[in-house]
């Protein structure tokens, strides 16, 4: 029930930024078990969207810091990311302090962090140095997907800031099918969510075709994924 009140807080007042709501919030997810401070971190990212809110921003990156690995290598502290992310969802720039102080956490979960806080800061931008850095970060030869959550993280970063501009939307085309053909299985398996996410409300023939036939995948994660 404490999770949900939560979660329902965060959808009820998204954008509102309401400075009662985050002093409610700061509990869980200063707190609260791993589970509450990851919801709560998502609640405070979307009430308070793209303000680059210090106060909010500091008690999530504290929280991952006082954190222990057990708590970290739960799939759910990657909520923890995307709360940090959405304060700073097209704000470029206004993240570079934000991405020193992840910096300081040994956890791998600071690299996916790091990842996420920079796709969402560099959403719809079209910006191709980022761009380039992720897709880097694609190229390892890493096959543990536990070690390569910062990869799949990437993925979705390079459809995200590309999203909306028409020549970086051909370009991750070509960079998605080379993934797809030479990347390793972590990397394909968060393709066809790349590729809906590029083209979200643009239902485009050719891709709603390669996802068509991506359904059919020898991997069940890649055919999932793209249903």
């Amino acid at each position: 029930i404490k999770r949900a009140c939560i979660c329902g807080l965060g959808i009820a007042y998204a954008g509102q930024r309401k400075e009662e709501l985050n002093e409610l919030l700061a509990t869980p997810i200063g707190e609260g078990s791993i589970a509450e401070s990851s919801l709560a971190a998502i609640a405070s990212g979307l009430v308070n969207v793209s303000t680059c809110n210090d106060e909010v921003g500091t008690s999530i990156a504290s929280r991952m810091m006082e954190a222990t690995e057990t708590d970290l290598d739960d799939s759910i502290s990657a909520f923890l990311c995307l709360g940090l992310g959405l304060l700073y969802l097209g704000r470029s720039e206004r993240c570079e302090a934000m991405l020193e102080i992840l910096k300081t956490i040994e956890h791998s979960r600071a690299k996916f962090a790091a990842i996420v806080l920079e796709a969402c800061a560099y959403a719809g931008t079209g910006n191709v140095l980022k761009i380039q850095q992720m897709l880097r970060l694609c190229a390892e030869h890493i096959s543990d997907p536990v070690e390569a959550q910062h990869q799949t993280a990437a993925v979705l970063g390079i459809a995200l800031v590309a999203l909306g501009e028409e020549m970086g939307t051909e370009m991750c085309l070509r960079t998605f099918d080379h993934l797809l053909h030479y990347g390793e299985l972590p990397v394909r398996r968060i393709v066809p969510l790349a590729y809906a996410l590029l083209y979200i409300s643009n239902p485009d023939y050719t891709v709603v075709d390669q996802l068509s036939r991506l359904s059919h995948d020898a991997d069940s994660e890649v055919a999932m994924n793209a249903i």
